[in-house]
């Protein structure tokens, strides 16, 4: 490879093994970086005995996910039984929602077993007293149940979906891309009504790309690989070579594509980047 190639290699290298940390889980929450994980909060009735969470290398939507366990079990009372995790806490500038966001989307990986209901509840610091209070000052937001399908899928939620928990507290008002301070809890419920009945045993899932965005989101094509030659060996010189000459419109047959983070736009700054990242060991 030319030493030009080297260079420009060298230095994408360099700057695509760091991922910036985040101070806290925000919305949209990424999770990213190990201290992004979202804290479990509770659990109901005697079904569930113990459940929590970590980030997982995984990719559902795109680079990390969180990994969530619950320890489903048989209860002789309840033929209901749930949990919940969140943060209730968010502030700026981890609180990092769009202005213009109009949808609050998140993609689950659901468990092997049973069948999960979702439900999102949103608070908002409506005074800016730095506590958010829905027994007092402040508005909470929540969806209905939504029943999760198997495999992996986005759920996407209109602003409007937001139902007020607690009318007459806050200002009663959607201030979701406005508020200072905001808390967000996710409740996956499981019952006998459910179709396969209650779940009585441990499950396993991920979430990732949870939070408002401007539109519904879609799970991203992957990204084309380091063997961009498709001669069997990653990250090579030759990959590189065939990489740029694909760039220039000279493909070779059992190359990648030029679009190689599919996003529809051929032969991008962001392409290019994306090259580097994977190159380097990481993801789109």
């Amino acid at each position: 490879m030319n030493t030009h190639l080297s260079r420009i290699a060298a230095l994408f290298l360099a700057g695509a093994s760091a991922a910036p940390a985040l101070a806290q889980p925000g919305l949209p929450c990424e999770f990213s970086a190990a201290n992004t994980q979202l804290s479990p909060l509770y659990s109901y009735f005697g079904g569930v005995n113990g459940f929590g969470g970590w980030v997982s290398a995984t990719t559902i939507h795109s680079g990390y996910s969180m990994y969530i366990w619950a320890n489903f079990q048989h209860d002789n009372l309840f033929r209901i039984a749930g949990f919940a995790i969140g943060n209730l806490a968010i502030a700026r500038p981890a609180l990092a929602t769009a202005p213009n966001a109009d949808t609050f989307s998140i993609t689950v990986q659901s468990p092997a077993q049973g069948r999960l209901a979702m439900l999102i509840t949103v608070r908002e610091d409506d005074n800016n007293d730095g506590i958010i209070d829905p027994a007092g000052d402040d508005d909470e937001w929540e969806t209905a149940p939504l029943m999760l399908l198997p495999g992996t899928n986005v759920y996407n939620l209109p602003l409007n979906a937001f139902s007020d928990a607690n009318p007459g507290n806050g200002n009663d008002a959607r201030n979701f891309t406005t508020t200072n301070r905001m808390g967000f809890i996710l409740t996956f419920e499981s019952r006998a009504t459910f179709p396969g009945g209650i779940i009585e045993t441990p499950i396993a899932m991920r979430i990732d790309h949870a939070g408002f965005y401007p539109g519904p989101q879609t799970i991203p094509t992957p990204c084309g690989t380091a063997d961009f030659n498709n001669d069997g060996d990653t990250g090579t010189d030759q990959d590189i070579e065939a990489f740029f000459a694909c760039l220039g419109g000279h493909c070779c047959p059992s190359c990648g594509s030029a679009d190689f983070n599919g996003d529809g736009d051929t032969g991008t700054d962001l392409d290019i980047e994306s090259f580097f990242r994977v190159l380097g060991g990481g993801t789109c």
